[in-house]
């Protein structure tokens, strides 16, 4: 889905509305559905790849976390070592067919490792999980947040302000007119 485009408008104008109007303990839900329909736009592959990653990478932290528990370092280490390769693999998989693998890749991989470090506990939850590693406005522009941040964040489902919805529309307002006024003109040369 490009960025420039009425869907992707669409989408991020219709996640921020749902997302006021929902219930707190449901938003975490509006966000992963918004993210569902925005790899599904990528295509097939992007989207079964990227559920099939979650689905992994959540239940690699449950061994990690379980290992850790019964004293078993080795085991949990093997199963940070196959996280590593199992997200080298996707990067390697899908170069050039989905656009932000590595980015996706790198955030599945910190929350990886900060469960491995003990940093945190593994989400028991997979819906809430899989709502922050699919984030749909992260994939688009980053930056690679920790999962201590912004799992805390869905877990407390608290509604953006209107006063920063309204910021962040003229910020995206801002940008799209300095994209479509300087870089497409200084693209020619």
């Amino acid at each position: 889905m490009p960025l420039l485009s009425f869907s992707f408008a669409a989408l991020t104008a219709g996640t921020a509305i749902l997302t006021r109007l929902a219930p707190r303990q449901h938003r975490y839900l509006v966000l992963l559905g918004a993210s569902l329909i925005f790899y599904a736009f990528c295509g097939i592959e992007a989207f079964c790849g990227a559920a099939g990653n979650v689905l992994c990478c959540f239940l690699l932290a449950w061994g990690i976390e379980s290992c850790q528990g019964k004293g078993k370092r080795n085991w949990a280490k093997a199963w940070m070592i196959s996280a590593v390769f199992l997200e080298c693999g996707l990067i390697i998989f899908f170069h050039g067919q989905w656009l932000g693998i590595s980015f996706f890749a790198l955030i599945l991989l910190s929350y990886i490792f900060d469960v491995y470090r003990g940093k945190e506990r593994a989400q028991k939850n997979f819906l809430r999980f899989a709502s922050f590693a699919l984030f749909f406005p992260q994939m688009t522009q980053g930056p690679i947040c920790r999962y201590r941040i912004v799992g805390k964040q869905l877990e407390e489902g608290k509604a953006a302000k209107w006063e920063d919805l309204c910021t962040g529309l003229e910020r995206i307002l801002r940008g799209l007119l300095k994209k479509m006024v300087l870089a497409d003109r200084l693209a020619v040369f």
